[in-house]
């Protein structure tokens, strides 16, 4: 798999044509990537990008980040209120992925 960019990550949510929200995904990939990294400490990743399992991580980590890049817990209008998916570290899905690759003490 080749390495995750914003492109990929707005194709996947239908926004491939605005340019702005392409942008923003190509900031959301390079923080996730850098998350992963740090979070395996370098191991599954060459020359900056991971294995194809990292780099899913990388792209819903990024999805997150791109749907939701103030980091809200809600927005209200009047009566209408909308939960969203706040950024509190990896679910456990990505977790189970991240901590293949991950050195941990013995």
């Amino acid at each position: 798999m080749a390495a995750t960019t914003g492109a990929d990550v707005a194709s996947l949510l239908d926004r491939s044509s605005e340019a702005a929200f392409v942008a923003v995904c190509n900031q959301a990939v390079s923080i996730a990537r850098a998350l992963c990294s740090a979070y395996t400490r370098g191991r599954g990743f060459t020359a900056g990008v991971g294995t194809d399992e990292l780099e899913t991580v990388v792209r819903l980590v990024a999805i997150r980040y791109a749907t939701n890049p103030e980091n809200l817990r809600a927005e209200q209008l009047g009566d209408y209120k909308r939960d969203m998916q706040v950024i509190d570290g990896f679910t456990l899905a990505e977790q189970v992925v991240l901590n293949r690759y991950r050195k941990r003490a013995r």
